[in-house]
C-alpha cells in the first residue's frame, strides 16, 4: 500500500517511464516475510487521494531482509522493519484499476484498504486480477 499522507515516494512522477525491459528498482516495507524472488507485487495508493487504485506493478527481486524503519520516528526509537526489493514494470499516476472497481469486481473476497504493505491477494482474486492488470499495462 502508499499513502501519500504517510510516506513520500521521491520522484513518483517520473516513474511512468518504467517498463518490464528497464523497471525501476526500489526498497519496499512489508509486514509479511513470505514474499518470494518472482512474485508479483502490486502497490495501490490509498487514503485522502481523488484517486485511489493501482498504481505500480512489478516483480519480487530479494527475500526479505531486516533494515532501519522507514518512518524516521520509529527509527530514533530502534525500530526496523522488513523490505523486499522490487523491480517495478508500470507505475502511473493514473492507476491501472480503481479502489471502486476493485470494489465492484471482488466485493468482499479481497481487502484493498489495508493499513500495513506486504498483504497476499487470494489465490481466487489473484487468478482473476492479473489478466486484467496485465491487459492494461
Amino acid at each position: 500500500t502508499w499513502n501519500p499522507k504517510y510516506f513520500d515516494w521521491p520522484g513518483f512522477e517520473g516513474h511512468s517511464q518504467a517498463t518490464q525491459a528497464d523497471p525501476i528498482m526500489m526498497e519496499w516495507s512489508t509486514n509479511s516475510r513470505k514474499p518470494c524472488v518472482g512474485d508479483r507485487a502490486y502497490r495501490i495508493r490509498l487514503g485522502d487521494t481523488e484517486d485511489p487504485g493501482i498504481i505500480a506493478a512489478g516483480r519480487i527481486e530479494s527475500e526479505p531482509f531486516e533494515a532501519k524503519h522507514w518512518d524516521p520516528r520509529r527509527v530514533d526509537s530502534g525500530q526496523s522493519c522488513w523490505y523486499v526489493k522490487v523491480a517495478m514494470e508500470h507505475v502511473d499516476e493514473t492507476p491501472l484499476i480503481s479502489r471502486d472497481e476493485l470494489n465492484e469486481i471482488f466485493g468482499n473476497r479481497q481487502m484493498w484498504s489495508p493499513f500495513s504493505s506486504g498483504i497476499r491477494i487470494i489465490e481466487d482474486v489473484a487468478e482473476e486480477l492479473v489478466p486484467l492488470l496485465d491487459g492494461r499495462m
